[in-house]
């Protein structure tokens, strides 16, 4: 997020702010405006608390037999050959 904050604009900043996505002259103007805006404030404990929640969900052991499923099937599958790099074209004398 690299565009100049309007005020109106400071609003929609919970979600990016919440998961550490603003860069620090947006992050040090949102804290600002958190500290007068509880609405604001609300909003980005809440975005932090599904953050959370999504990275345990995702942290979360798969089943012993999924990696013998994912083992087997990489067995089976073709993997496509590295992209041959082309050598550049000689320069036309002219």
């Amino acid at each position: 997020m690299t565009h100049d904050l309007h005020e109106h604009d400071t609003h929609r900043l919970a979600g990016a702010y919440a998961l550490d996505a603003l860069t620090e002259t947006e992050r040090r103007r949102f804290e600002r405006h958190l500290r007068g805006c509880p609405a604001c404030a609300d909003e980005a404990a809440g975005f932090r608390e599904t953050a959370t929640r999504l990275a345990l969900a995702a942290a979360r052991r798969p089943p012993d037999e999924l990696r013998g499923r994912v083992m087997a099937e990489i067995a089976r599958t073709r993997q496509s050959p590295p992209l041959a790099r082309r050598p550049p074209s000689p320069a036309r004398a002219g």
